[in-house]
């Protein structure tokens, strides 16, 4: 084993130039792939002018990724595929999901950044509008709007469940919270209670 001196070595030589070298490259590559993203998603968003949707649609409300409460709070549900697709095999076939990503989903400013590993895949939004009834809303689409003319909600968690229930419409959410007594908010664990849920998001 290492002495205590050759391990205190060690760590001064880890955490000094080599160290944040690291940092300053792992940032350049966290901001330059944010970027992508963004150019991704709004290649894909057909709605840049932010304009009222005139058909029938669940609003899909995007968490931050990664995010420490959506990820095992969750469980299989925390992935925003699988949960878009299982409220797609329930609602009726004129019935479209709008989605909208967190508001600092692709912000370079926010903490963590300069030092997380990509986290949705390159082809992330690609995949999502594969299926024509998925809608890209644009980053700026007024959310009170987007809630209102929605026939409901749709989230993993946030406080988007509770901005819908406070304007009288029905939220269904993944993942356990504080708020799940509220009354229009419905936490549903399987597709049972989503196919349920749904019924009720509908009226």
């Amino acid at each position: 084993f290492p002495s205590h001196d050759n391990r205190k070595k060690w760590h001064l030589q880890t955490s000094g130039i080599e160290a944040r070298l690291l940092f300053l490259q792992k940032k350049l590559l966290a901001f330059l792939y944010l970027k992508f993203q963004k150019l991704k998603y709004d290649f894909y968003c057909k709605n840049k002018m932010c304009k009222t949707f005139r058909f029938k649609y669940i609003y899909f409300a995007s968490p931050l990724e990664p995010e420490a409460s959506t990820i095992p709070g969750a469980y299989n549900n925390s992935s925003i595929e699988i949960a878009i697709k299982r409220v797609l095999e329930i609602v009726s076939s004129d019935c479209r999901i709008v989605f909208k990503p967190g508001p600092f989903q692709f912000s370079t400013k926010i903490a963590f950044f300069s030092v997380i590993n990509p986290w949705r895949r390159s082809s992330f939004y690609q995949d999502l509008v594969r299926d024509a009834r998925v809608v890209l809303a644009s980053e700026k689409h007024n959310t009170q709007d987007l809630i209102d003319n929605s026939i409901g909600v749709v989230c993993i968690n946030g406080t988007v469940a509770i901005e819908a229930a406070a304007r009288g419409k029905n939220a269904i959410t993944f993942s356990p919270m504080w708020y799940d007594s509220l009354e229009n908010i419905h936490y549903c664990k399987n597709q049972k209670d989503i196919k349920r849920r749904v019924i009720v998001t509908g009226k």
